[in-house]
């Protein structure tokens, strides 16, 4: 007899999700719950929902060919608002590229990995969003002197 899918524990209050069945229902639930409302801050830079959503994914997955069609642009456009909305959440502004770069692959994209050119696009989308709330600030301090 095989074991179940899942099992609950009265006693503990426990739920067991039992072996790769269950490691790939767990995985669409926390991947559902990490992407499904729109970029919750809460959940997209959780590092240690992002480590057990690496932990459950299976350890041959490939990563996504760079050819193939990827995330939109709109889906990543989001995510680039909710880094510079919420920087101060995950210290983005002092990390390094490097770690930037590390941050976007093993945390925000978890389990999923960001394809090269995901990584430029969320930089660049990164990038116009700060400026974009520099020339606001400038513009607000410009109005305050006159």
């Amino acid at each position: 007899m095989t074991e179940p899918l899942f099992s609950y524990d009265p006693d503990e209050n426990v739920i067991r999700l039992n072996g790769s069945a269950g490691a790939t229902v767990m995985l669409g639930i926390l991947t559902r719950a990490k992407f499904g409302e729109a970029n919750d801050p809460e959940t997209l830079f959780h590092e240690p929902l992002a480590e057990l959503l690496n932990a459950l994914r299976p350890p041959d997955a490939q990563p996504r060919d760079e050819d193939l069609p990827g995330h939109s642009a709109a889906f990543l456009q989001g995510i680039a608002a909710a880094i510079v909305s919420e920087s101060y959440r995950s210290g983005w502004w002092n990390k390094s590229r490097d770690e930037q770069q590390r941050f976007l692959q093993q945390v925000v994209a978890a389990p999923d990995r960001f394809t090269e050119r995901e990584i430029e696009f969320l930089f660049e989308e990164i990038d116009n969003g700060l400026f974009q709330r520099r020339r606001i600030t400038d513009a607000a301090a410009a109005v305050n002197r006159e």
